[in-house]
């Protein structure tokens, strides 16, 4: 009798069609999606360049997104001025008048009427 029949020692599935089928299921997880426009690109730079395998350059997509942090913090560098966040600052005046107000609100609480005004 061959080896592999009767064995309990299973290191994948006995049937080779499904093993095939689980191999190719990986193998398309694996590959990139290309969109309809993404292959009309790759047709038309085909028949345009001639050289284009020459400089093609596959990378992960890690390394682009580490690529566009990168260039977002050289423009932090080159334009440090940036939108300012948070409240936009009160002048001192303003800030004065505030007080005066707060002041004058402690005097006369709401709903109280100030004395020439109140009826004897």
């Amino acid at each position: 009798m061959p080896h592999g029949i009767l064995s309990t020692h299973r290191s994948g599935p006995r049937n080779p069609g499904v093993a095939s089928a689980a191999q190719r299921a990986q193998a398309q997880e694996s590959q990139a999606e290309t969109k309809p426009l993404d292959q009309l690109f790759w047709v038309f730079l085909r028949r345009v360049w001639s050289r284009w395998p020459e400089v093609l350059v596959v990378v992960k997509p890690e390394t682009v997104v580490r690529w566009h942090r990168a260039g977002f913090r050289l423009i932090g560098v080159f334009f440090p001025g940036g939108k300012e966040t948070g409240r936009p600052g009160i002048s001192s005046e303003l800030r004065q008048l505030l007080e005066r107000m707060a002041a004058m609100a402690k005097e006369n609480p709401p709903g109280e009427l100030p004395e020439y005004m109140e009826s004897s």
